[in-house]
């Protein structure tokens, strides 16, 4: 095996370019998609699905009446709120800013943290709302924080400490949450879950919503304000129009080469795609992730290593597939004997053998569905699909028409691989909850 070491430049660090708060805001106003900044940086909301759109509709109405007699403030949603601390601007999914703080409201955003902040978590944006804004929420003074997860059906609250932190409340024995920032106010948990969604659950035929489904219609500002403060919305809309933009575009993060990505690669320390010129920045992984992944790539390691058949490379090292084209991080992959002229200094220059990826919450989408597509269409001939949440595996096999078709497990539940003949996995190995060592697993397939 070569590798190949000729002409490779120094790495330079790429930096999408930055944008001022005072630069983003007209750009936001005359934008029709939502987004966010962060440190100088646009970052695209994704838009929500119906669920996840009739629940904001439904706490937006609750509280709405609650805070309407006697007046107790505004309630708004898809609104910028600027925080200082970062800096950043958030556009939580629901917010409430009491009467004492109404001058915090300017005519295109909230210029200071509301009182409370409502994420309704989707599957795209659990890492951000679970870790990043509840960082950022707390330093910036959100007095309580509602994460509500529609995908899986859970609703967790929290009020901010004398400390500083968030501290979770719990909800009654009855299944009610008593809102501190609202006195008076009390939710019964099982009704987000419930009506007014019942007729939308049936039509899904008892399963969960489908997280990828596109929202039906999208609210204006103005339709989640009285009459009486409709004049903020107004007064933004007037100003969309006498800055000078046209038609609104949606933003696109600047295209990179794959020299200019590759070089930017091994200048840090996380993991990042390569996908149509655009660089994905790839969350850090849990500890159970993590531990199943390297269980995997062990066992995989051990048999490749015992026959000589190839190499085994994990979660670091950049696939560039043909198609699209991509450079994708795999968790695991296969490389044969065959194909290791495609090995280079730094990354794999064509599609391995054998592709594992482990689900986790915000790669489901990318990995059951994107990857899915372009691993097929690069021609890898085996892809395994772990999602340990959900406690399934799926292995699928490229036919002779191009399309993966999923090879069944045995009925001793055991998988035997398609490209490395005689590889074999126990798939409830993958559910312990002390996951077996790789003698320990190779002796119970002897036995």
């Amino acid at each position: 095996m070569s590798i190949e070491t000729s002409g490779h430049r120094p790495a330079r660090q790429y930096e999408p370019p930055l944008m001022s708060w005072e630069e983003y805001l007209p750009w936001a106003l005359a934008n029709e998609f939502p987004s966010e900044w962060v440190d100088g940086r646009i970052i695209d909301v994704g838009t929500q699905n119906l669920r996840s759109n009739m629940i904001v509709q439904f706490l937006h109405e609750m509280i709405g009446r609650h805070v309407k007699s006697p007046k107790r403030g505004l309630v708004i949603f898809n609104f910028l709120m600027w925080l200082r601390d970062r800096p950043s601007g958030r556009v939580p999914d629901l917010m409430f800013i009491a009467d004492e703080h109404q001058h915090l409201v300017k005519h295109t955003y909230l210029d200071g943290p509301a009182d409370l902040a409502i994420e309704v978590v989707s599957v795209n944006s659990l890492v951000r709302d679970q870790r990043d804004k509840f960082r950022e929420y707390a330093v910036a003074g959100v007095r309580e924080y509602w994460l509500i997860d529609e995908y899986h059906e859970t609703a967790r609250f929290y009020l901010l400490g004398s400390n500083g932190q968030y501290q979770e409340v719990a909800v009654s024995d009855g299944g009610t949450y008593t809102s501190t920032v609202l006195p008076g106010l009390q939710l019964s948990v099982k009704l987000i879950w419930h009506e007014p969604f019942a007729s939308f659950r049936e039509a899904s035929a008892g399963r969960s919503p489908d997280p990828t489904q596109p929202v039906v219609g999208r609210w204006s500002p103005a339709d989640c304000v009285s009459s009486s403060e409709q004049h903020v919305v107004r007064s933004s809309s007037m100003s969309i129009e006498a800055n000078g933009r046209g038609t609104a575009t949606r933003y696109a993060p600047p295209l990179v080469s794959w020299e200019d990505f590759h070089d930017w690669m091994l200048g840090i320390e996380g993991r990042a795609e390569w996908v149509n010129g655009e660089i994905i920045e790839i969350v850090g992984d849990n500890i159970r992730h993590y531990l199943l992944v390297h269980f995997i790539a062990n066992l995989l390691s051990r048999y490749v290593e015992l026959n000589q058949l190839g190499y085994v490379f994990i979660e670091t090292i950049v696939m560039k597939l043909p198609s699209r084209p991509n450079g994708r991080m795999p968790d695991v992959f296969f490389l044969a004997n065959d194909h290791s002229d495609w090995i280079k200094a730094t990354y794999v220059d064509g599609p391995a053998d054998i592709v594992i990826e482990v689900v986790s919450p915000d790669s489901e989408i990318r990995d059951r569905d994107e990857k899915f597509v372009e691993y097929q269409a690069a021609g890898i001939p085996e892809y395994w699909l772990i999602d340990e949440p959900q406690l399934q595996a799926h292995f699928y096999v490229l036919g002779d028409d191009g399309k993966y078709h999923e090879a069944a497990v045995g009925d001793d539940g055991v998988y035997t691989s398609k490209v490395l003949t005689g590889f074999r996995v126990r798939v409830e190995w993958l559910w312990r909850d002390k996951l077996p060592t790789v003698t320990e697993a190779l002796a119970d397939l002897q036995d």
